[in-house]
């Protein structure tokens, strides 16, 4: 997840590059946004950062075995060929759980940091013995990768909170980094005008829509007040 890729994982990431980047050599692998083509695949921002992308073709994202052979194929392809760039230290980050094998597997010499930024793992399904099964090894292997790797950010408690429970990690090897987005870009939204709107009253969400955000209790709380009116604007499963 990076530019031109609106969500709160590029924002994220695009702050830490930029910060990274007025002091250190950065070389970010990322993916374009779903069946978007890169105008060019290496990209130099400035003359530390380097940007390389690798297309991701179109597939249906309902389905869950189809967008777990995407996402996992693709994890590897961009973890494999980051390694092949000699670097001091590799940071990569979630959501794709499949990136946590990925970058240990790839078998890179650095020191390696995982940014875990949502337990998608925590929320497959369980209705029946199969689902149950492939939670149990998708949680399993993420327990077993997670501590291969020399330290851990993480962004809010609840996550720290799971990998503290879950794995032999220790306190000393995990901090929280919240999301957030670059000082330049907070300044320029600072400036835009803001008219308080007129009845109804508007309430915008925008962001991921999923199972990790759990909108029901905004929908259950808004859904009989006639003077209210709610936009989600997103996407997910």
């Amino acid at each position: 997840h990076f530019p031109p890729e609106v969500t709160a994982a590029s924002h994220r990431l695009e702050a830490l590059v930029g910060t990274l980047g007025s002091e250190y050599k950065v070389h970010v692998f990322t993916l374009t946004e779903i069946g978007e083509k890169a105008k060019e695949k290496d990209v130099q921002l400035s003359d530390n950062v380097t940007v390389h992308y690798t297309n991701l073709p179109t597939y249906n994202k309902s389905f869950f075995f189809i967008r777990a052979v995407y996402e996992c194929i693709y994890s590897f392809r961009i973890a494999f060929k980051a390694a092949r760039k000699r670097a001091d230290l590799t940071f990569a980050t979630t959501p794709y759980m499949f990136l946590i094998p990925a970058v240990i597997l790839a078998g890179s010499r650095s020191r390696k940091i995982m940014d875990v930024r949502d337990l998608v793992w925590c929320y497959l399904p369980e209705r029946n013995f199969v689902q149950r099964w492939v939670k149990k090894v998708f949680t399993g292997m993420v327990r077993y990768f997670l501590g291969k790797y020399d330290f851990i950010t993480v962004t809010n408690t609840s996550e720290e909170q799971w990998v503290l429970n879950e794995t032999d990690i220790s306190s000393e090897k995990i901090r929280i980094i919240s999301n957030g987005i670059s000082e330049d870009k907070f300044k320029r939204l600072s400036t835009i005008k803001y008219s308080q709107p007129e009845n109804p009253f508007v309430i915008t969400y925008i962001g991921n829509i999923g199972n990790g955000q759990d909108l029901n209790p905004i929908l259950e709380a808004v859904k009989g007040i006639s003077d209210i009116k709610l936009n989600l604007i997103g996407d997910g499963i």
